[in-house]
Order: C-alpha cells, then sequence, then structure tokens
C-alpha cells in the first residue's frame, strides 16, 4: 500500500487498484473521488501580477503568447510526497512544481494519472512539454507533449483530455531520425533535473488535475 496526500488529508490505495482495459481508467471530472488541482493561468506584459511565494496556492502565474523560438516559462520538478506550488510565478522564466514519483517502483505503472483541460475563453492554445537535463547542464525534450492532444480552446463546453503519459514521462529520439525510440518516467535516474516546458498561444488558463488512479503506461514508445 502507498500514502498519496492531497493537501491536509491522506488517502491509501493499491497501486494498480483503479485502472480498467488496456487504455487505463477514464477519470476526468466524472470521478467522485480526490485529486489534486493546479492551474495555469496566462497573463500579458502589461497586466503583471505580483510575485508571491505562496506555496499553499494552486496556481502558476505564466506569460501569455509565448515568443516564437523562446522558452518563456519552465516549469522545474522535483520529488516530494505531496503536489505543491514552490515557485508559481513563471512570468521571470522559472517556476517549480513538487510531485510524487510516478513510477516507484520501477514497473512501467503510473500510480497517478494527470489530465488537462483548456478553459477560459475559445481561441488559442497552450501546451506543456515534458524535458530532462542531464550532469553537463544538456536539456533534451520530449517527442510528446500536451497539444497534440488538446490542440486549441475549441468552442463550447471545454473538454477533458488525459494527458499522464506526456506528463509523467520522457519519450526521446536516441537516434537521430525524429522517432522516439525509449521512455524514461519523472525522477528516473538517466537525468539530473525535470521540467515542464510552457508555450502558450493566447490561452488564458489551463487547468490540471491529478488523481490517484493508476494507469500502465511502460518503458516502450
Amino acid at each position: 500500500m502507498r500514502r498519496f496526500l492531497f493537501g491536509v488529508t491522506v488517502f491509501v490505495f493499491a497501486a494498480g487498484f483503479l485502472y480498467g482495459g488496456p487504455g487505463g481508467a477514464l477519470a476526468g471530472p466524472g470521478v467522485n473521488g480526490p485529486h489534486y488541482n493546479l492551474n495555469i493561468i496566462a497573463v500579458p506584459p502589461n497586466n503583471r501580477p505580483p510575485d508571491s511565494n505562496d506555496s499553499q496556492r494552486h496556481t502558476i502565474i505564466a506569460p501569455l503568447n509565448t515568443v516564437k523560438g523562446n522558452v518563456d516559462c519552465r516549469i522545474f520538478l522535483t520529488m516530494g510526497v505531496d503536489f505543491q506550488v514552490m515557485d508559481g510565478f513563471c512570468l521571470d522564466g522559472d517556476a517549480s512544481f513538487t510531485l510524487p514519483d510516478p513510477d516507484p517502483n520501477n514497473d512501467g505503472i503510473a500510480e497517478y494519472q494527470v489530465w488537462l483541460e483548456l478553459a477560459g475563453k475559445p481561441g488559442g492554445g497552450a501546451k506543456l512539454t515534458t524535458c530532462q537535463v542531464d550532469g553537463l547542464g544538456v536539456e533534451v525534450c520530449s517527442t510528446e507533449n500536451t497539444f497534440t492532444l488538446t490542440g486549441n480552446r475549441d468552442p463550447g463546453k471545454p473538454k477533458w483530455t488525459n494527458v499522464t503519459k506526456e506528463l509523467l514521462t520522457v519519450c526521446l529520439d536516441t537516434t537521430g531520425d525524429g522517432i522516439c525510440d525509449t521512455r524514461a518516467f519523472l525522477f528516473d535516474n538517466k537525468a539530473v533535473n525535470y521540467l515542464w516546458q510552457y508555450d502558450n498561444f493566447g490561452n488564458r488558463l489551463m487547468k490540471l488535475r491529478f488523481y490517484p488512479i493508476s494507469q500502465p503506461i511502460g518503458f516502450t514508445p
């Protein structure tokens, strides 16, 4: 049994306890159960909120309309027993978020799921790409990102999408052919640091939910 912390409440569940079928569980807003909320709010340059070190908040403030070719927001990831925003002010380029080890048993099964929704006004998009940094400081990003699943914010009711694989693993092209051939979970010892690269194309609000529901992913693309 693995203890999972959400805020001040402790929930205990068994790895592999809730997943259905080969594609994993269907969670999202239809599940009645515990989850952690994280909101990434994008603001224009002329509407900068004050910097804050309040780690109890569930928000990260990021730039609206990322400059093409630039990395305007990098959310560095650290391993902990709970989810927590350590630095939510990404208008200076960097933020920090703590989350549990997604694969502590090294068996290719994520012990929690991540779901994403682009909210706010229709039009515009945003994406997260998982990257890793080696001991020499070389940063390499996954060939997968959330934009391939969510696209732009379409008219109508926002939709939740399972992005567990894209945000909890890094899928790398190690042969230079442009195709991912190896997958590693966050906090694998193959890298020193991990981060989410956030790019914004006019979307004001990205919502993330973390559910204590396991999902098999594996180590291959």
